[in-house]
């Protein structure tokens, strides 16, 4: 696995992924991580930065900030990150959007998801260089066959949720 490969992938996705709602002049995008230690959200606006640094992506809210020191987010313990430009977003919107799973995690076969509603969604699985190895729609409970998969990292995508997971 090539880092550097990730790294750019990653970065190109979360960019991809950021949309934009006019606050006090300056866009903005919510953006949500969740680790190990539970989920954290970020104001994300156009004057701040976005990137890796070493093992570690790293989020300026904004550029002109004085004193705020920027959030430095171990690679290794992210779970789960979502973008919403959606101004309203607040922690119950935030706590439904990360209420759905994929497991087992890391996967050999299947993959199962679970989401709080019975909605059905449309996914996408990345490889680690940013390609689309497997798309479709699905319901909470239903299976996603990854045996075909080469050994390695992933995300899963429904709509601005990506989740890491490994296939072994």
């Amino acid at each position: 696995m090539n880092m550097a490969k990730f790294k750019f992938s990653f970065l190109t996705a979360l960019c991809l992924a950021l949309g934009v709602c006019n606050v006090w002049g300056e866009a903005f995008t919510r953006i949500v991580v969740e680790t190990n230690e539970g989920a954290k959200a970020y104001e994300m606006y156009e004057s701040g930065k976005l990137y890796f640094s070493n093992d570690f992506l790293v989020v300026e809210s904004a550029s002109n900030v004085d004193g705020q020191s920027p959030a430095k987010i171990k690679l290794a313990d992210i779970k789960k990150v979502l973008f919403s430009s959606d101004p309203m977003l607040n922690q119950d919107g935030i706590k439904d959007a990360m209420s759905f799973d994929v497991y087992p995690n890391p996967a050999t076969d299947y993959l199962s998801v679970r989401f709080a509603s019975a909605e059905s969604y449309s996914f996408s699985i990345f490889s680690i260089n940013g390609e689309v190895v497997k798309s479709g729609r699905i319901q909470s409970g239903e299976k996603i066959e990854v045996y075909s998969l080469p050994a390695g990292v992933y995300f899963f995508n429904v709509g601005s949720m990506y989740i890491k997971f490994s296939k072994i």
